[in-house]
């Protein structure tokens, strides 16, 4: 089971090296838009009962591109809204991992570099390398500021 299991996965990732997610056409002003309308793009999403994460019919897939529009964001604006969320997802893991490498032992991180498996690969399947960069640039000056803001309120606390 083990084997065929080891298999599938090595599959799954030769695959992904060869068939990477076409390339939404995200911008830059698509992802600050993004950032700048997120809190009433989902109020208006909520409003409209418009969950994204569940299949769309075709008279809700034109209301959320007519909102993501209203609020800058190009055609195809709901394939560039998943795609954000998706690159997101990723640039929050990594830095989660990031932060975990810190902590663990010398031991620990020599059996990680040598099996030589991503632990993001699930989630980077959904995501082009082009969007990606464009949204990672795009969320470090937000992430820099979460930062800030976090180490500000530790030692307002103290």
């Amino acid at each position: 089971m083990k084997k065929i299991f080891m298999m599938l996965l090595a599959v799954l990732f030769t695959a992904s090296l060869f068939a990477e997610k076409k390339s939404t056409g995200l911008t830059d002003s698509d992802v600050k838009n993004f950032i700048k309308n997120s809190t009433a793009i989902s109020n208006e999403f909520d409003s409209a009962k418009i969950n994204i994460n569940k299949k769309l019919s075709s008279k809700q897939k034109k209301a959320a591109e007519g909102i993501l529009q209203k609020y800058g964001i190009e055609a195809p604006a709901l394939e560039k809204y998943k795609m954000i969320n998706s690159c997101i997802a990723v640039v929050t893991a990594e830095m989660q991992m990031k932060s975990q490498q810190e902590t663990m032992s010398p031991e620990q991180k020599e059996i990680m570099e040598k099996s030589g498996a991503d632990p993001l690969f699930l989630l980077k399947i959904n995501i082009n390398s082009e969007d990606y960069e464009i949204v990672k640039a795009n969320l470090s000056g937000v992430m820099d500021a979460l930062s800030k803001f976090s180490e500000d309120a530790k030692t307002s606390a103290q």
